[in-house]
């Protein structure tokens, strides 16, 4: 078990992050992040946002693309995962995480702040 990535609760909260992610491909131990963005909604209301387009290392296939819309030329100027995360994580806090397969994102972040040396 991944010490921490938090747990499962029953009640619906009032106050949460929603987040989704954007990636070059399905396994983090070699595909990358490619956009963060999240919303912190209180009391059913958009409170706040978050998003970045983040640079790869390596190019984004047209498949990629196609499923994103997300373009190399897009990320040219974006910053690499690893400047952009903390704040990422920052903006996200101690609220509850929700989102659409939100487990895929949370595994990929969750690789992303480790660094390559620490992965599994």
């Amino acid at each position: 078990m991944r010490e921490s990535k938090g747990r499962s609760i029953i009640a619906f909260p009032s106050g949460y992050v929603a987040l989704d992610i954007e990636t070059t491909g399905l396994d983090p131990s070699v595909d990358e992040i490619i956009e963060l963005a999240a919303i912190r909604v209180r009391d059913g209301v958009r409170a706040d946002t978050f998003a970045s387009l983040v640079k790869p290392r390596n190019t984004i296939s047209g498949f990629i693309t196609e499923l994103t819309g997300i373009t190399n030329d897009m990320v040219s100027g974006a910053p690499r995962v690893e400047s952009i995360l903390p704040q990422f994580c920052e903006f996200i806090g101690g609220d509850v995480v929700v989102g659409h397969n939100v487990n895929f994102d949370i595994n990929f972040i969750y690789d992303a702040l480790m660094g390559p040396e620490e992965k599994p």
